[in-house]
This record gives C-alpha cells, structure tokens and sequence, in this order.
C-alpha cells in the first residue's frame, strides 16, 4: 500500500482519539453515540443519542466539531477505537456480514487495504454472498459426493455460496480432515 492510502485512513485517527477523550461525547456498548451538545452545537444539559449520517453507500459520518470547524469522522473506525481495540494507520476496518450500517463491535475487524480488496472482488464476483461462511459437516459431505458425481468447482462454490479456496480445500482435505 502506498503512502497516500496510509496518510487517507489515518488522517482523523488523531480526531477519533480526541473525541473519545471529550466529555461532552459518550459510546455506548452496542456502538451508539451520544452527545451533550444541541443540534446547532451549544452545550446542553441532557444526554441525547447522536445522529450519525448515512452515505449513500451506507458508511456511516460522525461530524465532530473542533476550534478548526467540523470534521468528518468515519463511524466504523470511533467504534473500532472505542470498543474493540487500537487503530492501525495502514489499515481498514470491515463489517464481516458486508452490512455497513451494522457497526456492532463484533461485526468489525481491521485489516490491510490489500484484504479489504480482495475481498471486495470475492464480493462482486458472487462468491461471499454469506461472508466467512463455515460449512457444516453434512455440506462438507455434500459438496465431496456432488464431486463425485460430476458437479464442477464453479457449480460447488455458485450452490453453496462459498469462495473457491473453501471447496479446493475441502476437496483436496486442507480443511475439514476430521469429516468422513
């Protein structure tokens, strides 16, 4: 990954740590956030659940005002820091079930820009329809009979919605060894 995406992901981590130190801010366990601040930004008295914004590719916007005016925050990234665990400059945070709007702490993990690519491209190729799927044993015996009778990879991994790393593993037994 080259400097610019680096310097793109880590240009409000600072922002995102002072956030999280502001009193006037709160996170909630199952991610919602709260603020004392009105909607026109004065300082109020009662707690109120924050309105977080929405892009239309559904990645949710804190905006979160400094002496410099308002900056953009991204959802996904204060509820990684606040939640889970510390940030990583080079890295990205995902939503495994591929639901942008679902910012539970265990729907997110970070990863390399290179991971999140690649599987962006598993995405749109069909292949993770469900997301980090793990087979039961009666499909692992499923996809090893379908084989044998002459179900191709692409009808295997397209019929269970798997990738087709899983069902060369489970065909040549890298996975699933214990399954008969």
């Amino acid at each position: 990954m080259d400097i610019q995406h680096t310097v793109y992901f880590a240009k409000n981590d600072g922002l995102i740590e002072q956030f999280l130190n502001d009193p006037n801010y709160r996170i909630s366990p199952d991610g919602r956030v709260f603020t004392l601040r009105t909607r026109w930004g004065h300082l109020g008295k009662v707690w109120r659940e924050y309105q977080v914004v929405f892009t239309p590719r559904g990645c949710g916007r804190v905006q979160y005002a400094t002496k410099d005016g308002r900056k953009n925050l991204q959802y996904q990234r204060l509820i990684y820091a606040k939640l889970v665990g510390p940030l990583s400059p080079d890295k990205v945070v995902i939503h495994l079930d591929g639901d942008a709007r679902n910012n539970s702490p265990s729907n997110l993990r970070l990863v390399t820009l290179a991971e999140k690519w690649a599987r962006d491209i598993r995405n749109l190729k069909g292949f993770t329809s469900i997301p980090n799927r793990v087979l039961s044993d009666e499909q692992v015996r499923e996809i090893r009979v379908l084989r044998a009778e002459g179900w191709t990879n692409r009808m295997l991994r397209e019929w269970f919605k798997v990738s087709k790393s899983t069902v060369n593993n489970v065909l040549s037994g890298r996975t699933f060894r214990s399954v008969v």
